[in-house]
């Protein structure tokens, strides 16, 4: 469907549920690999960051080449709510904790700029 539609933007959700936890270096590198699809972009929630924590430090082999190749302008973090059983504060805390790593210009893409280019409803003050 990717190489078909070339021009259509996919929203992966959960970024496809990559096994962090058996090996983040090779989900990461299997993730990355997606990255030659220009419309495709990755939706981060609640379950990546929370396998990325188990990860500890390994978190890095998944995240550097994820980022790398998608760039922080492709990869959205998404609350899950009201679908998640956790409050909005406790959804945020573990994504916020796991992206620390990467540079502030990436982590308000990932929070906020890609979701408002993807949904152009969406304004600084609005929902």
């Amino acid at each position: 469907m990717l190489e078909r539609f070339p021009d259509v933007r996919v929203l992966l959700d959960r970024i496809g549920y990559p096994d962090i936890a058996a090996s983040p270096a090779r989900a990461g590198a299997d993730v990355a690999e997606l990255a030659q699809h220009p419309g495709l972009f990755l939706k981060l929630t609640h379950r990546n960051p929370e396998r990325l924590h188990d990860a500890g430090d390994a978190a890095a082999d998944f995240l550097e080449p994820v980022v790398s190749a998608f760039g922080a302008e492709r990869i959205a973090w998404g609350s899950n709510c009201p679908a998640a059983e956790q409050s909005l504060p406790e959804l945020l805390r573990p994504a916020a904790d796991v992206l620390a790593v990467l540079p502030a210009e990436a982590r308000q893409a990932i929070f906020a700029g890609t979701a408002r280019r993807l949904y152009p409803g969406l304004t600084e003050d609005g929902a």
